[in-house]
């Protein structure tokens, strides 16, 4: 008896009562609210415009970059074909550009007056509106790209033609509207973007013969 009663008094000296334990979970919304929601749309949309706008503003001006590059080139072809071809049995007494404002376009052309010596002609009183000065080339007719229009205003420093005569060659520069060359000054050509009138581009042609282009401040 008194060894059950010993070994009780052992068990409960070293033995460990257990205590029931409880599992605690934090509760959370998975959802958003109407607001959060609202907020994220917002801002979503605004991000979208900005990008679309820079975007469409972008490719507006590598066009003008492009094209003012491209008008450029065939001006300094033509002046190369005057070069090249001088002293050649049949051969056109010049080359030269012209800007159609209305269509939005231009092209190369030779200049073959009919004469025999082209270095008799009055330079002065060469008029494009004769038939023997355009005799478009094949294949050199260009539009410019959609979106882009030339800037003309009366009295400015536009052209609509130039011609180069061999062999120095010698620069022909006619004003919009002008009969004859005009005197010694540079022209140029604008072209800018139709819907963004500020975004403008300036291919410029000194009398002698050298071509530019660049950015216009506006």
């Amino acid at each position: 008896m008194n060894n059950k009663v010993n070994n009780r008094k052992l068990k409960r000296s070293n033995g460990c009562s257990s205590l029931p334990t409880t599992n605690y979970k934090l509760q959370t919304n998975s959802g958003f609210t109407l607001i959060e929601v609202l907020i994220v749309v917002a801002i979503t949309s605004l991000l979208s415009g900005m990008v679309l706008t820079y975007s469409s503003k972008g490719r507006s001006q590598v066009a003008l970059y492009v094209e003012s590059a491209k008008l450029s080139q065939v001006i300094l072809r033509a002046k190369s074909l005057a070069i090249a071809t001088y002293g050649e049995a049949g051969t056109p007494c010049g080359y030269g550009v012209h800007i159609d404002y209305a269509a939005k376009s231009y092209f190369l052309f030779s200049y073959n007056p009919g004469v025999n010596d082209c270095g008799k002609i009055d330079q002065g009183a060469i008029e494009t509106g004769n038939p023997a000065f355009y005799m478009v080339k094949p294949g050199e007719t260009y539009t410019l790209s959609p979106g882009l229009e030339y800037k003309f205003t009366v009295g400015d420093q536009s052209f609509s033609d130039i011609l180069f005569l061999p062999p120095d060659p010698t620069t022909l520069i006619w004003r919009v509207g002008g009969a004859v060359p005009f005197p010694d000054a540079i022209s140029s050509v604008t072209i800018i973007v139709g819907a963004d009138p500020l975004s403008a581009s300036s291919v410029r042609v000194s009398p002698s013969g050298q071509v530019a282009f660049g950015t216009v401040a506006r």
